[in-house]
Order: C-alpha cells, then sequence, then structure tokens
C-alpha cells in the first residue's frame, strides 16, 4: 500500500510548479505492461486525481480523475492495448514511447466518508472541482480537454461520426423521448426559451416596478447579461431590491375563416403554419397586418379579430 505525502493545495503557487512536480509528488515506476514496477506497492481502489508524466521529457503530462484509482489505471492499460480513443493524444504519446517511459503520480486522494449511493452525483462535482485545480495549475499537454468532466475540445474521428450518425439512424423523435430522460427543470427551461417571457420586476412591497416584454430587454435596462437575468429568475434571488419575475407569453394562435368564425387555435405560430402548409415566417407576417391570407384565413394572437 502507497504510504505518500499527498500535495496539499494551500502549500503551493504557480511559481514553484517545476518543485511541485519533482517533489511533493510520489512517483510510480512503470512497466512496459503499464503495471507498476514494485510488487510491494498496491493502488488503492479509492477516489483520487492521478498523474501520468514522460520520464526524458517532464514536460508531458496527463492529469486524470477516478472514483475507483486502481480500475482507472487498469483501464487505461486496457484502451491502449484495445486502440481505444477516449484520450487520444496521451494514448498516442504512451503506444509512441512505452508505458516504461512514464511514472504515474498520485496527486490527491479525495475523502469519500461524506457521501453515500444518494448523492453520487456532488461526489463526480467534488472530484472534478479537484481535478480543475490541477488542471488549471499544471496545464497538462497531453489532455485534450481543458475542462474537468466536459468533452469540450475533444473532436470524434470521421470514422466515430459514421458510426454515431448510424446508430441515429430512423430512430424517431418519440424514440429519443422514451429513451432519453429530461429533467422536469430543464424541461422548464426549454419552455422559456421557446414559448418567451414576459420578465416583471418587483420590490419588497411586491409592486410592480417594470414589465418587459423580453429577458433582453430587462437584461438591457439593468445593464446586466442575459444569463445573469435568467439566474435571478430561477434563483428568485434579489437584485438591488429588485426581484424578477417571468410569466410566459401567450403564443396562441387564432386561425379565422373568412366569415371570422374560429376555425382552429394553435399552441403555437409554428403548428398554424404548418396546418396551412405555409412557413412561419409568412404566417407571422399576416398575423401582424391582419390581412386576408390567400382568400382563406385570418390570424390573430387574440380570440377575438380585430380588423383594420
Amino acid at each position: 500500500m502507497i504510504n505518500n505525502k499527498y500535495m496539499n493545495s494551500n502549500n503551493y503557487n504557480d511559481n514553484n510548479l517545476n518543485k511541485i512536480s519533482l517533489i511533493n509528488i510520489y512517483w510510480i515506476r512503470l512497466n512496459k505492461k503499464g503495471l507498476i514496477e514494485n510488487p510491494d506497492i498496491t493502488l488503492n481502489n479509492k477516489a483520487a486525481i492521478y498523474i501520468y508524466q514522460l520520464i526524458h521529457n517532464k514536460s508531458n503530462i496527463y492529469v486524470g480523475s477516478t472514483c475507483n484509482l486502481a480500475e482507472r489505471i487498469k483501464q487505461h492499460r486496457y484502451s491502449v492495448k484495445s486502440g481505444k480513443k477516449s484520450c487520444p493524444k496521451f494514448y498516442n504519446f504512451i503506444a509512441r514511447h512505452g508505458w516504461n517511459n512514464f511514472r504515474l503520480g498520485i496527486l490527491e486522494y479525495i475523502n469519500t466518508s461524506g457521501f453515500n449511493t444518494d448523492n453520487k452525483h456532488n461526489l463526480k462535482k467534488t472530484i472534478e472541482k479537484r481535478e480543475q485545480y490541477y488542471l488549471d495549475m499544471l496545464k497538462p499537454n497531453l489532455n485534450i480537454n481543458k475542462t474537468a468532466g466536459s468533452t469540450l475540445g475533444y473532436k470524434h474521428s470521421e470514422e466515430m461520426r459514421k458510426k454515431m450518425g448510424l446508430e441515429r439512424k430512423g430512430k424517431s423523435i418519440n424514440w429519443i423521448r422514451e429513451n432519453y430522460f429530461i429533467s422536469e427543470e430543464t424541461r422548464n427551461n426549454l419552455s422559456l426559451r421557446v414559448n418567451g417571457v414576459i420578465v416583471k420586476t418587483m420590490d419588497k412591497n411586491n409592486s410592480i416596478i417594470n414589465t418587459f416584454p423580453t429577458i433582453t430587454s430587462a437584461a438591457k435596462f439593468y445593464d446586466l447579461d442575459h444569463n445573469t437575468i435568467s439566474k435571478y429568475i430561477k434563483n428568485k434571488s434579489w437584485f438591488n431590491d429588485v426581484c424578477f419575475l417571468a410569466e410566459l407569453k401567450d403564443v396562441r394562435v387564432w386561425v379565422f375563416n373568412k366569415e371570422y368564425k374560429i376555425v382552429h387555435v394553435f399552441t403555437n405560430a409554428h403548428k398554424a403554419a404548418l396546418y396551412c402548409n405555409t412557413n412561419h415566417t409568412t404566417l407571422g407576417r399576416y398575423l401582424k397586418s391582419g390581412k386576408l391570407w390567400k382568400n382563406k384565413f385570418y390570424f390573430s394572437g387574440k380570440e377575438k379579430l380585430i380588423l383594420d
């Protein structure tokens, strides 16, 4: 079992990175198969942040995180052997130089005593936060993805793109809805984005201060970012004694015939356009002008048709 002195995030800064990578880390030599050379050393089945470093060129490093260190190291060996490309740059370096020219270091073990099976998500976030700390500090060149827990920056090969396309081919939107879970919170956020919202600002006496037709217009008025306003709405928090509330816009479309009788009511303009076999832009233009479309229908955003 490893008995090493772990790195403490409070003991270093950007000015002593070389000292950290060479002195403070407990390094483990590997053989040609990627196994630990010293038989007296075994890895813990614990959550950890780890590092691989090319011995003869120590600027080449890879940083990773895991819930089970021993299992993750096995996965790396298997991935290299089977030709997997989940960490392409790192695995290419191993294929070129060999496992025995790399050494393994444990940057930090994560204390998981406060987590149970019900809050695995929180454990994952904790591990990713610590990994991000080391990614930002060490700037490992063998990591393609510079954000912990993200595939940002990773590009699939042409072969993989074709494979993914074939896997999705023929699957309808109903199949996707049945097989992929979307949380209620995500559904609500999507609803706000698709249908649009009216933003009202309230004071601490629950009196309306202003009403804005969009989040963007509210953000512009208060000199804030669109996403900032969205967060205030979501968290129901205060900004300078002002509370932001969002109400879904009524985007229904009423369709009337030439006799001004209601033919149909649609939940949005897109569905009304499909019904009339026209495009959304054309319908919007007639909706705004109030003119008769193709000598067939009038469109209105209200239950009563108002003509000029």
